[in-house]
């Protein structure tokens, strides 16, 4: 009966995590049906991406993200440590000011990792009864596969939206953010800038360093971008070595200072082959304006063309706003 059950949570788990595609709400799950599943008095999960640490949830409010990594360090240990030793915690917790706080006194903490950079730690805590071998055994069969599974949709999620060689998003989410972006702005009589950048004589690099130079090239350019905007701008990869960038929530002298920014960080970067040999590009950037320009998405991307167009035309290596040639 108690594997027919734990079969039954994970499996009706699985099947949320397929229909679901936020993956927030897909950890506040995970941690409610492991607090079901164990008869736990309440629970927190703790998720970090590579560096960053990302989502805290608990399923009661006073246990927060300071009073979980408070009731470690009274054990010698943090979050870190239990990642790093991926080490399953059954402890009591005899501190009484906590007892008396949370209303806790048995915890059970368990270290989630994947090979990706996804990881995390599930808590789970009770008041009467210590957890035994057979709940850290259902806790790890239960959290070890939910969390891969929501680790795989996450990956497949990703690489349905981003670039494969760059890790910038496609040109489809470039379409659908640029649509949402215009849709924004008209609400809110606020101006959106797109950015059209494409590398001078890429061709030439191919053809005289090769195809992997090449992609190294792009990987590089695309770095740069992502380091030279702010968190709210929204980077693309157009396609074979051309990107967008949308700039919401600027003016126009700003936004010519982005695409100058991007334009001299890359004319400034040395690129290095493998036997050590170094040489220098550039780029030409074309940038058009929501709603003065057009109020139509994709004459607004043709009029970004257009000035990157111009700018190539007037000699590469250099920011053209399309308000300065249909003058």
């Amino acid at each position: 009966q108690k594997l027919i059950r734990e079969l039954s949570i994970l499996t009706e788990f699985i099947g949320y995590v397929v229909s679901e595609k936020d993956v927030e709400l897909l950890f506040k799950r995970l941690v409610e049906r492991a607090k079901d599943l164990l008869k736990a008095d309440c629970g927190a999960i703790s998720i970090s991406q590579g560096d960053n640490r990302g989502l805290y949830y608990s399923t009661t409010e006073q246990l927060d993200l300071e009073a979980l990594q408070s009731i470690l360090r009274k054990r010698g240990t943090t979050l870190d440590d239990l990642l790093s030793s991926q080490e399953l915690i059954n402890t009591e917790i005899t501190n009484p000011t906590i007892q008396r706080l949370y209303r806790i006194r048995y915890a059970l903490f368990m270290p989630l990792s994947t090979s990706t950079s996804l990881r995390g730690v599930i808590a789970l805590f009770r008041m009467d009864a210590p957890f035994s071998e057979d709940d850290e055994n259902s806790l790890f069969n239960f959290a070890f596969q939910a969390f891969q599974t929501i680790s795989l949709q996450n990956e497949l999620s990703k690489l349905a939206k981003t670039d494969g060689l760059t890790g910038l998003y496609n040109h489809r989410v470039f379409q659908e953010r640029l649509k949402e972006e215009i849709m924004r702005a008209q609400r809110y009589k606020k101006r959106l800038f797109l950015l059209m950048a494409d590398i001078d004589h890429f061709k030439r690099i191919n053809d005289t360093y090769g195809h992997q130079t090449g992609d190294r090239v792009l990987k590089t350019v695309a770095e740069i971008i992502r380091k030279s905007v702010r968190q709210l701008d929204f980077p693309a990869r157009y396609g074979g070595e051309e990107f967008a960038l949308l700039l919401p929530e600027t003016d126009c002298e700003n936004a010519f200072k982005v695409g100058e920014r991007i334009r001299k960080a890359i004319e400034e970067h040395e690129f290095r082959l493998d036997n050590g040999e170094t040489f220098k590009l550039t780029i030409s950037i074309g940038i058009a304006c929501y709603p003065f320009d057009s109020r139509d998405r994709e004459e607004l991307v043709k009029m970004a063309d257009s000035a990157l167009y111009h700018a190539k035309e007037s000699g590469r290596n250099r920011v053209c706003l399309y308000s300065s040639i249909a003058q």
